[in-house]
């Protein structure tokens, strides 16, 4: 797992591994292999004994017919014992974040890569605008790194920039002090949706089935005929008019976030 601590203090794990170099030469009864799509393992898995190899069952290995993490619950729950409870480490950040009756989290991340550009939505600016007005007492925290651009932010006290400043367990606190969090279909929603926030998901290119978020969570998407083309590699990586992403405004969104308030 990547460093960041959401599951430090986690008593069902006995050792965190951060680098493929700690796997090496390590022996395992059972080995879930929790990404269905890859056809080719890692040199890594080489290294290890790795034991009774579980990968989840999709249909013909390529058909989502409920959640991508379901799949992965199943693998688990066909051994004695059950599903673990649900468990997020969070961390307050080390540094001082005013206190706020009404935080809104900002989350406008998602993959830098081609493939994915068109899963951030460009609207946030206007959003944030549309917040500050109705809602004088508001607090925003922006969540994310410095490649999560938001063009033509607000210059507001009441905006807080967190963006390469937080731990993963330290954004889970912020998110899990937010009000709402409002973001695109990426990693720091689905701690959001771990930390039982109320959630604004906003999906382009992206399937809402197979990213389906678990608790309160309200998704926002357009059926233009051509989405999701999140397994069209032609599609996907050639669009140059993803009106998926640009034909949800400010104000469906905003909506949504009255409407839970």
């Amino acid at each position: 797992v990547p460093q960041g601590g959401l599951f430090d203090g986690w008593i069902i794990a006995d050792q965190i591994v951060t680098s493929e170099q700690q796997l090496a030469g390590m022996s395992f009864d059972h080995t879930f292999w929790a990404y269905w799509i890859f056809r080719e393992m890692p040199a890594w898995l080489e290294t290890i004994q790795p034991g009774n190899l579980v990968r989840p069952k999709i249909w013909l290995d390529q058909i989502l017919l409920k959640p991508e993490r379901e799949y992965y619950l199943d693998m688990l729950n066909s051994f004695k014992g059950g599903l673990p409870p649900l468990y997020v480490s969070t961390k307050k950040p080390q540094f001082d974040i005013p206190s706020s009756e009404l935080r809104f989290s900002i989350v406008p991340g998602s993959k830098p890569d081609h493939r994915w550009r068109h899963k951030r939505w460009p609207y946030y600016d206007k959003l944030i605008e549309l917040i500050l007005e109705k809602y004088s007492q508001a607090q925003i925290c922006i969540i994310g790194t410095d490649d999560d651009e938001i063009a033509g932010l607000p210059h507001d006290e009441r905006i807080i920039d967190l963006r390469s400043r937080l731990s993963l367990s330290e954004t889970a606190w912020v998110l899990q002090s937010s009000n709402i969090a409002i973001g695109n279909d990426c990693g720091p929603m689905h701690i959001a949706d771990a930390v039982q926030t109320f959630s604004i998901v906003i999906f382009g290119p992206s399937c809402e089935l197979k990213n389906a978020y678990r608790n309160k969570v309200i998704p926002v998407f357009h059926a233009v005929a051509c989405r999701p083309c999140q397994y069209n590699e032609g599609r996907i990586m050639n669009c140059d008019d993803p009106q998926c992403i640009l034909s949800i405004t400010p104000g469906d969104v905003m909506g949504k976030l009255v409407d839970i308030i």
